[in-house]
């Protein structure tokens, strides 16, 4: 095994990666992140389905963004991030009671 090919792979065992932004830069080594899979829910996600005893989706599509947000307590941004992540999007809205 080549030594580059030894340390990438070394570096890529502990989440990290190496780059080179531009020829005759140096070299920098990044975290990787894991990203979580779409339609994975959030400990906030769980939480609020545990507090309101309904399914997050449910919750998430009862009404309006502001409408949604003000009943959960969060802010109108993160209602549409989540129906975003949760493949709700362009679903129709259910207007039920709380």
């Amino acid at each position: 095994m080549k030594q580059k090919d030894l340390r990438d792979k070394i570096l890529a065992e502990h989440g990290l990666t190496v780059y080179q932004r531009a020829k005759g830069k140096q070299r920098r080594l990044v975290t990787v992140l894991p990203t979580m899979p779409t339609g994975s829910k959030t400990i906030l996600m769980e939480l609020l389905e545990a507090r309101h005893k309904k399914d997050i989706r449910k919750l998430l599509m009862a009404g309006s963004l502001t409408v949604v947000a003000k009943n959960l307590g969060i802010d109108f941004t993160t209602v549409s991030k989540w129906r975003k992540r949760l493949g709700l999007n362009g679903m129709e809205v259910n207007n039920v009671d709380k």
